[in-house]
């Protein structure tokens, strides 16, 4: 009968192997314990569950639900009643893992989650997460040991492994981690390879290991057959299978010398342990094709890392050299000052405007918000919604807490929490209660039921409350044929429990005269105007963003903030010409490089004074270097870059939009050629863009709240402008560009251009 396995032997937990005994059953003899059976099935191949029984004859064994029914439960006693051949000479393998390697939580957000996790008991929640795909993901377990033919394998030690024959049929590595997936059941090694010197040499063909017994130990030829090298940047992983075959052991011997190579070989006492001795006193680079002289402590103590030597930055490299690389990382800089989304955390030329809005702010909260609101006016890019989130920032450096909290003299200010909506983002004007119960009490309402929430939750007095602070960006957005939204909004403060402070921002001037009386009162006379930027306040800013960078010349600033300041005085303006301009001085530099102009430029405004400039290259040459490249964006680069701005709001703008947005501009072109106007109602445009959804592209219509997204969007880049006639209560869209050149944008779109075609004065 064949060698039963017991199923004792072997721990299996979560389908990973955690120990295994390499003694055989009780029913085995003596003859199966010197041979020895094999932990893995010989039909399914698989490691990590023992195999139930095991051949009489050969070390293969078998797992019951791999065989066919008849001879399961002991019913065979060899391989050739399975229809096998028995491998009398063949190596069992037998193996098990040493101890887990410790995986240690080191945030305490990921202590956290784990201790939610250890408490959690809804199953219905652990089912969703698993079906959700987080079941399926491959993970890894360490081991810091791997006992394989009796044999120990741990990290640093060096191995023999099978190779190809083109790579001589063998290769040496040092393991670097054990490790075993979990839709694998083999275990995997980790390596660092070592080169062989013949092949560093280039001295081909390799020596195969039956070619290399046939050289006499000791011997010159040996000792260079026997020479590696370790590189770190040579890195493979390679199963368990794919060490050598060998009885003894599979690990090698690898010395520091050829003086200690010789020592092993003449006592003989490396064979009882290891494959073969090998020698390594070079580490070798393959990205470089270099090789250094190691320490002999990193082949002693088996490292595995800081082996092979980084290749070292020649710091004797002429400035010339590195001169388009300096210019290119300070251009760089200066691109991301100029973003728009880099906002400074103090904006000049607003002092004035600064100061009375945190006059008023401070007033406010110290009086826990009983008062009338504030109106902020100005055309856009002038800066009144960043002064505002600025002060919000330094008035809460002042707060302190209810409970015991030091104050700062007369300073002190009650805690406030800073909110902030743009209406011209919602859906309708009523949403802007959806979006209040949203920050105030964390939950989703329609806007009926949200105005009936906030009208209890302002007319209760709640001391644990902080105050509100809410800012209302795009209020004319707000204006309805009642006007009951910004009547609430500004009646909600003058309650004595609502602690509630807002202030509201919009481009007109005299949003507060066009309001119902009774609204208008509640706003309050409390009002501040940003006026446009000047064209030394323009400078001023700009040379603020570049204060790290200067790379601009001063004619260049100064053209672009006349250029800005006679039209609109708009700062976001300014600042995406210059970042324009530094685009194209890139482009420039890449294609031509310095001209001889601009070298000659430079040279002349450092004057005579190569010696100092000597002495300051020595001493600074950082500061040098962004000397000498002050002046990259000159006004040549300027003029280029604000053709090309004035030209992008009229074709290439259009060019990028999207295919509603195409179709919907169409629309408006088809409707005021044939009318010749220049602006026209809504609802116009938006049947002549249904029509075209329909006939078009044969989709459905666009819902309401999509089709205000399109027109915020189109409002934002300056293509339209929306207005509202107050008697009327019907609103207005503007085409900021010439017919005709929309019209040739337009027609790059093949179904806009069959629209347009059908008309023939364009």
């Amino acid at each position: 009968m064949p060698k039963p396995r017991s199923k004792s032997k072997s721990n299996v937990s979560n389908g990973k192997v955690q120990s295994k005994s390499m003694s055989k059953s009780k029913h085995s003899n003596n003859n199966d314990e010197e041979m020895g059976t094999s932990d893995i099935c010989r039909v399914c191949n698989e490691y990590g569950d023992l195999p139930d029984y095991a051949c009489e004859d050969c070390p293969h064994a078998y797992h019951d639900g791999c065989i066919d029914e008849q001879f399961r439960n002991k019913g065979f006693r060899n391989c050739e009643d399975l229809g096998y051949e028995c491998e009398h000479d063949m190596i069992p393998i037998q193996f098990e893992y040493g101890p887990k390697l410790d995986t240690e939580i080191k945030s305490k957000r990921q202590k956290r989650a784990a201790r939610k996790r250890s408490k959690r008991t809804n199953k219905k929640a652990r089912t969703k997460r698993m079906s959700m795909g987080g079941s399926s993901k491959v993970s890894q377990t360490k081991f810091k040991s791997l006992f394989y033919q009796h044999r120990q394998y741990k990290i640093g030690d060096d191995v023999v492994i099978s190779m190809n024959d083109s790579d001589g049929g063998w290769g040496v590595g040092r393991i670097t981690s054990i490790y075993q997936k979990s839709d694998e059941t083999m275990p995997t090694f980790d390596l660092i390879w070592f080169w062989r010197a013949n092949e560093v040499n280039n001295k081909l063909p390799l020596k195969k290991y039956s070619e290399m017994r046939d050289i006499q130990k000791g011997s010159e030829e040996d000792i260079e057959a026997h020479e590696l090298h370790l590189d770190e940047t040579c890195k493979g992983d390679m199963p368990l299978c794919s060490l050598i075959d060998n009885k003894i052991s599979s690990k090698a011997l690898v010395v520091s010398s050829t003086d200690e190579y010789l020592m092993h070989l003449r006592s003989g006492n490396y064979n009882k342990e290891y494959y073969d001795i090998f020698w390594c006193s070079h580490a070798y680079n393959q990205n470089t094709y270099k090789k250094t002289l190691i320490p002999a402590g990193i082949i002693s103590k088996h490292s595995i890392v800081g082996i092979t030597p980084k290749p070292q930055n020649n710091k004797r490299q002429s400035r010339k050299r590195n001169r388009g690389k300096q210019i290119d990382e300070l251009l760089q800089d200066a691109s991301k000052a100029l973003m728009l989304s880099s906002v400074p955390t103090k904006l000049p030329c607003r002092e004035a405007e600064h100061a009375q809005i945190e006059r008023y702010m401070k007033n406010q909260i110290s009086c826990y918000g009983q008062g009338s609101g504030l109106y902020i006016s100005g055309m856009p890019g002038t800066g009144k919604t960043a002064t505002v989130r600025q002060i919000a920032r330094e008035l809460r450096r002042f707060t302190v807490k209810r409970k015991g909290g030091k104050g700062r003299g007369n300073r002190n200010l009650p805690e406030f929490g800073f909110h902030e909506i743009n209406a011209m983002k919602l859906p309708t004007p009523k949403h802007l209660y959806t979006e209040l119960c949203k920050k105030l009490m964390d939950r989703h309402f329609a806007p009926n039921t949200a105005v009936k929430k906030l009208e209890k939750y302002f007319s209760t007095k709640d001391n644990n409350r902080k105050i509100c602070v809410l800012l209302v960006d795009e209020l004319d957005y707000l204006l309805t044929r009642q006007q009951k939204v910004i009547y609430n909004i500004f009646d909600w403060p003058t309650k004595s429990t609502a602690k509630l402070v807002v202030i509201g921002i919009a481009n007109t001037m005299d949003l507060p005269e066009r309001l119902l009386p009774r609204v208008a009162s509640r706003m309050g006379t409390t009002r501040v105007v940003f006026k446009a930027y000047q064209r030394e306040q323009l400078i001023q800013i700009i040379k603020q963003r570049l204060e790290e960078t200067k790379v601009f010349s001063n004619d260049a600033i100064g053209y672009c903030a006349m250029a800005v300041a006679g039209v609109s005085g708009d700062c976001r303006t300014a600042l995406q010409i210059c970042r324009r301009a530094v685009e194209i001085a890139q482009a420039d530099i890449k294609e031509n490089g310095f001209t001889e102009n601009e070298k000659n430029t430079k040279r002349a405004k450092t004057g005579n004074n190569n010696n100092n400039r000597r002495r300051k290259r020595n001493n600074n040459k950082v500061n040098d270097a962004e000397d000498e490249t002050q002046e990259i964006v000159t006004l040549h680069h300027l003029k280029k870059a604000k053709d090309s701005f004035d030209q992008s709001n009229d074709v290439q703008i259009v060019s990028t939009l999207s295919i509603y947005e195409k179709l919907f501009l169409t629309g408006i072109v088809m409707h005021n050629s044939r009318n010749n106007v220049f602006a026209g109602q809504s609802d116009i445009y938006r049947r002549k863009f249904d029509n075209f959804i329909d006939t078009r592209l044969g989709e459905q219509r666009m819902k309401s709240s999509h089709f205000r997204n399109l027109l915020d969007r189109l409002k934002e880049m300056g293509i339209i402008t929306i207005t509202f006639e107050k008697k009327e209560w019907i609103e207005y869209i503007k085409f900021n560009i010439p017919i005709e050149e929309a019209a040739h944008a337009l027609k790059e779109n093949d179904i806009c251009a069959n629209i347009i075609s059908t008309l023939q004065t364009i």
